[in-house]
């Protein structure tokens, strides 16, 4: 009797190997093709499971559709240091094919996003670029896939390294230019200075503290000392705080 061996992700992701070595072999290539297509192929490997890491995925192909979709990813290309590109050079790239709107950096991440109007036209990019170098970036082999846009949380985030339109664009961040001119900060650290005794009870100042323990109440005792006077560039400082905490164990 026959043993039927279940067709598990590894046992596909084998055969999938098996069959690009046999395509390797029947395709006559030399020596020396063989090895720069295995080498391919290893690189396509090494970005994809970390493409599939980094997203929390147990393989990168669930996120990728047969289909053609009006969004690539480009699985071994980011922004910056990470991938060694930018937005302005990946639009040189794709500003050629119709249809093309826009690039999507996942900022942090080694791969990238690009839109277009519909999956016509990113079938025809797809077909161009995929698995072969490109000359806008020295020959650097690009691996695309297609892919759902609303599956990533890329998309809400912004289509170029733009500083403050990110922080402008993110969920309950907001970010203010120049907060305080000079004068407004003047002003505020004469209203804060601690020039009048008076007024350090006012102060958010903790130096040399003695927290007691005592079942539920906690009295806080501020140490006198000359020393009490906040100049402007250290009445947000807490120095020398020191708690000490007596507690007994019943």
């Amino acid at each position: 009797m026959d043993e039927t061996i279940e067709k598990t992700p590894e046992n596909l992701e084998d055969v999938k190997k098996e069959n690009e070595a046999a395509h390797l072999n029947s395709e006559g290539l030399s020596k020396r093709e063989k090895k720069d297509v295995m080498k391919m192929i290893l690189k396509k490997k090494a970005a994809y499971e970390t493409f599939a890491k980094l997203e929390g995925l147990e393989r990168a192909e669930k996120a990728f559709s047969k289909l053609p979709r009006k969004t690539l990813i480009i699985v071994n290309l980011g922004y910056g240091a990470v991938g060694g590109s930018s937005s302005e050079e990946i639009e040189r790239i794709f500003s050629g094919f119709k249809g093309f709107e826009k690039v999507v950096m996942a900022h942090g991440k080694p791969y990238t996003f690009v839109e277009f109007r519909g999956g016509e036209e990113s079938i025809i990019a797809r077909d161009e670029l995929h698995e072969k170098p490109c000359s806008t970036l020295n020959n650097k082999i690009l691996f695309l896939e297609f892919v759902n846009h609303l599956d990533f949380a890329y998309f809400s985030d912004r289509a170029s390294p733009n500083v403050n339109g990110t922080l402008n664009e993110a969920p309950g961040l907001y970010y203010f230019g120049n907060f305080l001119n000079e004068m407004e900060q003047s002003t505020l650290l004469d209203l804060v200075s601690a020039k009048d005794e008076n007024m350090l009870d006012q102060i958010l100042k903790i130096r040399d503290l003695q927290v007691e323990d005592s079942l539920d109440e906690f009295p806080i005792q501020p140490k006198n000392d000359e020393n009490t006077y906040l100049g402007e560039e250290s009445w947000l400082t807490i120095q020398n705080r020191k708690i000490v905490c007596k507690h007994q164990v019943l």
